[in-house]
């Protein structure tokens, strides 16, 4: 308030206003199609695209609905293909998009999955949409349409130009009370922290406050990152202080290394939530994007020998319930439609919707705080885990926990889960417990 108070931003917005090209010298240095004349001419260029190899016995009528301007409909048979004004015949998918935004895809410059997982483009059939992506050469639209912007996003990989980058939260964000037990009963978590006066957040509300921004990072076309191929592989969370109802915190996540391998790219990040200005919770989060055609197989180095662990200081079963994933999507803003979503799952390579890592997670953190941690949250001070397998809805998992080490401030403690047949769903966990 100060600082709004000790500058004049009237007068900063006018001396910005200067240094910018009045609208007409800006159209006239940079001209440009509108949306609708992109529009038609990327359906006109589409037949012309048509991959009949890849659509082998598909028959199709898309009609593209786009708000604030013409329906257009698409239509495979025979091995052809072709596209017309208005909506023609019987769909078998319907695409509702704005014009604006169907115009960004077309050219480049607004990734089709990430209007996809935003909401910005709804197909009633995802199943027809994906082979409409495959029949169809949508790069090939993207230069016909001469927008630079569609060599930039044409699949190269991750941008290694955005190595050290750091993505600020474009608002702060309160921990909202009810959000915070919200977050908890989505987790199976009845721990009476939670709730009432001196209430703490679980450990692991903090995912739902860095969603935004690491959304808006990984999702960025100049990342390069296809988010329809990526699965989160590690997250090691240090709990520095605990977050209290109306605490605000400012966000930030930074790139920290990118990684090829034959079978995709490694992205890793660290997230770093400061609340009153004081950090207090870092996160070193792994990322990785499958490549295309899933990488080359070849035979596998054999895995070293696993040191015996010691026998568990406990053992303790969750089932996992049948709207898991539904209930903590709406918990935690993480609605990738992997968890929401059978068709999309299924498509994926699934046999149904999956349970999204950081709820199993949260389960673990649950458990050690209950079980080790006397029911007081702030004990535990760091979670780390590799996430190794998918967990479905209706899986039994347990939770087991063993004896690493100790000093006179922690007590650490080596963690996996595993599911009714024995699979590990986590492994390599590690939660450090303050004495």
């Amino acid at each position: 308030m100060k600082f709004g108070s000790a500058f004049d931003m009237k007068q900063a917005k006018q001396l910005a206003e200067q240094h910018q090209p009045a609208p007409a010298a800006a159209a006239a240095a940079a001209p440009s199609a509108s949306a609708g004349e992109l529009v038609e001419r990327a359906f006109a260029v589409l037949p012309e695209t048509f991959r009949p190899e890849k659509a082998s016995g598909w028959s199709a009528v898309v009609q593209f609905h786009l708000a604030g301007g013409e329906d257009w409909t698409v239509t495979v048979a025979d091995g052809r293909a072709s596209a017309s004004r208005g909506r023609q015949g019987t769909a078998t998918c319907v695409v509702a998009a704005s014009l604006e935004d169907y115009a960004q895809i077309l050219s480049g410059e607004l990734k089709a999955e990430q209007a996809f997982v935003e909401g910005r483009v709804k197909p009633s059939n995802v199943g027809e949409l994906m082979k409409f992506g495959s029949a169809f050469d949508l790069k090939r639209v993207a230069q016909e349409l001469r927008q630079p912007a569609a060599e930039a996003t044409s699949g190269g990989g991750l941008n290694r130009d955005l190595l050290g980058h750091v993505r600020a939260a474009r608002s702060p964000e309160w921990v909202r009370p009810e959000h915070a037990l919200a977050f908890a009963r989505a987790t199976q978590d009845e721990n009476p922290a939670y709730a009432g006066e001196g209430a703490v957040a679980p450990p692991m509300f903090s995912v739902r406050l860095f969603k935004d921004v690491l959304f808006d990072l990984v999702s960025d076309p100049d990342l390069g990152a296809d988010v329809l191929r990526l699965v989160h592989g590690e997250q090691d969370m240090e709990f520095l202080r605990p977050l209290r109802p109306w605490d605000l915190c400012a966000l930030r996540v930074e790139v920290k290394a990118m990684e090829r391998k034959s079978s995709g790219e490694v992205l890793r990040l660290e997230e770093r939530l400061y609340a009153g200005g004081e950090l207090a919770v870092r996160v070193g989060a792994s990322m990785f994007i499958r490549g295309e055609g899933g990488g080359k197989k070849g035979a596998k180095a054999p895995a070293p020998a696993e040191a015996p662990r010691p026998a568990p200081v406990f053992e303790e079963q969750i089932t996992v319930a049948p709207d898991q994933s539904l209930v903590y999507a709406d918990a935690s803003l993480d609605n990738n439609p992997i968890h929401t979503d059978a068709e999309v799952a299924k498509l994926a390579g699934f046999p149904g919707v999956i349970l999204q890592g950081l709820c199993t997670m949260s389960f673990a953190a649950k458990t050690l705080v209950d079980r080790l941690g006397g029911g007081d949250p702030t004990r535990l001070a760091r979670l780390a885990v590799r996430f190794s397998k998918p967990v479905l809805m209706g899986d039994v998992l347990t939770v087991s926990a063993w004896k690493l080490d100790a000093t006179e401030a922690r007590e650490v403690y080596g963690v996996a889960i595993v599911n009714q047949d024995g699979v590990e769903v986590i492994q390599n966990g590690r939660a450090e417990l303050r004495v």
